[in-house]
């Protein structure tokens, strides 16, 4: 069996809580809650929250659309990146999603590439 890397970037292993903002078909309508994102590269994350009976159905679902906020240990710069879930696996009272990171005007790669390989 192969075992080779098929991920575009590399990922990093991390613990950083963030902020999740997930919109529905109203545009005034939406919320946030809190989770925690696991590893990280310049394309997408990985991210873990609490499944909860009646609240976050719709991030569950794969392709689904969501905003992440988070900010680098050392850095300034607060993160709001939009990204598409394109891996969900639940267990044991836990969400974990994997999503890709949408590319948009304000998201720098460059930006994020950088303050990633200053990690320690």
């Amino acid at each position: 069996m192969n075992n080779k890397e098929k991920r575009v970037f590399k990922r990093k292993k991390v613990l950083i809580p963030a902020m999740i903002y997930q919109g529905f078909e109203d545009v005034n309508v939406g919320r946030y809650f809190s989770a925690t994102i696991f590893d990280i590269s310049s394309g997408g994350i990985c991210m873990a929250f609490p499944l909860e009976k009646s609240s976050k159905n719709e991030l569950i679902k794969s392709e689904s659309m969501y905003e992440i906020i988070f900010q680098l240990n050392k850095h300034k710069t607060i993160y709001r990146i939009m990204c598409k879930a394109v891996y969900i696996k639940i267990n044991n009272y836990v969400v974990r999603v994997g999503g890709c990171f949408i590319e948009s005007k304000d998201f720098k790669y460059e930006q994020l590439n950088m303050q990633l390989s200053q990690r320690n």
